[in-house]
């Protein structure tokens, strides 16, 4: 058992964990393949016990069960992603500049400055090859850079996993609240500060409240480094 904090710097609403950034805590500890299933919000500035088993690994609030990950060996389809210019095009067309559910979020908060944030600003674009598929620019900030003296410029996969939560709910077609409640994840590369990368999701269909995305991570050369499949949860 190890104890982790998640710090108010990585809320999604306000008073609560940013889904893919607690997402990304559990698929750390196995080896950054896992399907990682939230049970209630994360509290922030709160020790939590990882809590590690057979079946893989719970995050315990004491006796409080906030999410638990299994290992799994994620098979999605990689949809053809935008250019860095057609991405940077399509964040203008980001809905929720003016009216936006959670603000503050890590990473699609408008009200997040500049390397405190991701601000992942994802938007539809001419092109897409996909129903709802919308797509951001991403040029991480050195201060998403893995720590310690061997840092050799790539950031931490922790935020390339955070960064696989938010577009995947601009590309559903209801316009209303939802949580992050399912998301497997797999990364297979790197990303470098500064790097010219992009991050595009997609639309899956849905089950009742249920909205289903993938999503996908990539590198200036235009491969895809990570991906996702991402169960939402319409709160409205």
């Amino acid at each position: 058992m190890s104890e982790v904090i998640i710090n108010n710097r990585f809320c999604g609403p306000a008073q609560s964990g940013n889904g893919g950034y607690t997402v990304g805590l559990l698929a750390k500890e196995l080896g950054w393949s896992a399907e990682v299933t939230l049970r209630v919000p994360p509290p922030l500035d709160t020790p939590l016990q990882l809590v590690k088993n057979a079946d893989g690994i719970k995050l315990m609030d004491g006796d409080i069960l906030v999410a638990e990950a299994k290992s799994c060996n994620l098979q999605l389809d990689i949809l053809t992603p935008p250019n860095f210019d057609e991405a940077v095009a399509a964040e203008k067309n980001f809905r929720c500049y003016e009216e936006h559910s959670f603000p503050t979020c890590f990473v699609c908060g408008p009200h997040r400055d500049a390397g405190d944030g991701l601000r992942l600003f994802a938007g539809t674009y001419a092109g897409s090859p996909a129903q709802g598929m919308v797509a951001a620019p991403w040029q991480p900030d050195e201060s998403f850079a893995k720590a310690g003296g061997a840092n050799d410029g790539n950031i931490d996969p922790l935020y390339i996993v955070s960064a696989l939560d938010c577009p995947g709910f601009y590309a559903q077609p209801f316009r209303g609240k939802a949580l992050l409640g399912r998301m497997q994840v797999k990364v297979t590369g790197t990303l470098k500060t500064g790097e010219k990368a992009v991050v595009a999701a997609w639309h899956l269909g849905h089950e009742g409240r249920k909205y289903y995305a993938g999503s996908a991570v990539y590198n200036a050369s235009g491969d895809a480094i990570a991906s996702g499949y991402a169960t939402w949860i319409s709160i409205d």
